[in-house]
């Protein structure tokens, strides 16, 4: 899984379709030398890959429209079991910023 984790100081996390958009202005942010803290993304690849992985059925019911698909995916995706090699890239993103506090914002 390549690109699972982009730090916004890296020329390519202006692109939206793998920071998103919110991570792709931040990007662009540091890029205009604006105060911007130190910061990364989890790619848009990353979320497809969790998102892949989901029970098929469930996915089968989202797609066909049927009630509470939708509800049922937002809770599959919210306790997910993270691949191995993405939750290392966030650990390791997360170390390499060395802040005594962060926040995390998703869309």
């Amino acid at each position: 899984m390549a690109d699972l984790v982009v730090r916004l100081t890296d020329p390519r996390a202006t692109d939206p379709a793998l920071s998103g958009a919110k991570g792709a202005a931040l990007a662009k942010m540091i890029q205009a030398d604006l105060p911007v803290p130190g910061a990364f993304v989890v790619s848009t690849q990353a979320f497809r890959t969790v998102l892949h992985e989901l029970p098929a059925p469930l996915l089968n019911d989202l797609d066909a429209g049927r009630a509470g698909s939708a509800e049922a995916v937002c809770q599959a995706l919210r306790q997910p079991r993270l691949p191995d090699p993405l939750r290392d890239a966030v650990r390791s993103a997360y170390d390499a910023l060395a802040a005594p506090a962060v926040s995390a914002r998703s869309s």
